[in-house]
């Protein structure tokens, strides 16, 4: 009896084999048929709202930080370069990475044959990085104040500020330095440009060791004849020449004090050619011919343009995704 008995015994287990497959086809199938209503809901708590709460918290969080260690402390000796453009890069990339990977891999776009997360990453990395540069570059602005002084000299009784007014003021143009940096830049398919970037360091009569920085810029194409390239060179110092003795220093508004960048180190070592002592270290003004109100401006309105776009480019990326499951996950990992 006991020998009878074994097949259906085996019989038995193929049933309950069978019946865990199709409970597991039936769990995928509900995963796919799930409707649009509760496929938005999860893409948006799951992926879009975390991200857009991150993204706020990253730029509020590093704007604090800068404020209190660079421009209310200033306690750390970084270039301007890394504050506006390389932390906030390197932020960007660090948030998306370590938080949003996990959640962003939960989605899968149609049209993509293999993994998705690259487009993910690629999209919510700009979208972020954008705002998080330009509120760095309303942020060194907005902190300060215009200073009203009444001689050049009365900036070194304000450290750490970075625009002053003044009425009384004179170039010394015929004690000019000038400094002349190149550099050949190569991308991809063999381009080859060179940069060009003449600075001119003027004295200013009556203030000790304080100048007037002016800068001219241009690119060539670094792949045509030495003939033609020396010909643009020589083209270019000779028309910036030309626009520095005919400047008008009239209207300047205000002016900039040069922080820790590679623009001021390149006008100190300008400066360094002229045959000029003094205790006092240098001091580079840049002038500024419109109002700072209004830069500043401009500045909000792109930030906070370009985290809209960004934030609605992203909400549209994740909701035209659909839900992967693992079955889908585990396919793509053979391909």
């Amino acid at each position: 009896m006991r020998d009878n008995d074994k097949p259906s015994q085996y019989r038995y287990k193929n049933k309950n084999r069978n019946r865990n497959r199709i409970s597991k086809k039936d769990r995928h199938k509900g995963a796919q048929n799930l409707s649009v209503q509760d496929a938005i809901k999860i893409k948006l708590k799951q992926v879009f709202f975390p991200y857009l709460g991150l993204s706020i918290q990253t730029i509020l969080l590093f704007g604090a930080f800068r404020w209190v260690f660079d421009i209310y402390l200033d306690v750390l000796p970084l270039k301007e370069g890394y504050w506006d453009f390389g932390i906030p890069c390197f932020l960007s990339i660090l948030v998306v990475s370590i938080w949003m990977w996990p959640r962003y891999e939960l989605l899968t776009l149609k049209w993509v044959k293999r993994s998705s997360s690259g487009y993910f990453f690629i999209t919510m990395v700009l979208a972020l990085v954008i705002p998080l540069v330009l509120s760095q570059k309303y942020l060194s602005k907005a902190a300060y104040e215009v200073i009203e002084i009444n001689n050049l000299n009365d900036i070194r009784h304000y450290p750490k500020q970075k625009y002053f007014r003044v009425d009384d003021f004179e170039p010394l143009k015929l004690e000019q330095v000038s400094y002349i940096e190149t550099q050949v830049v190569s991308g991809r398919y063999f381009d080859s440009t060179l940069h060009i970037d003449y600075y001119i360091a003027t004295p200013f009569i009556a203030a000790e060791n304080i100048w007037l920085g002016s800068l001219y810029r241009t690119s060539y194409d670094n792949r045509v004849d030495q003939s033609i390239k020396d010909s643009q060179y020589a083209a270019f110092i000779n028309d910036s020449r030309h626009k520095y003795e005919a400047k008008d220093f009239s209207n300047i508004r205000y002016f900039k004090k040069l922080k820790l960048s590679n623009s001021r180190n390149a006008y100190l070592h300008t400066i360094s050619t002229a045959n000029r002592q003094s205790n006092l270290p240098p001091l580079i003004l840049k002038p500024e011919t419109g109002l700072l109100a209004d830069s500043l401006d401009r500045d909000f309105v792109w930030g906070f343009g370009s985290f809209m776009i960004g934030m609605g480019v992203c909400l549209l990326l994740i909701l035209a995704a659909d839900i992967d499951n693992q079955e889908k996950k585990g396919t793509r990992k053979h391909i």
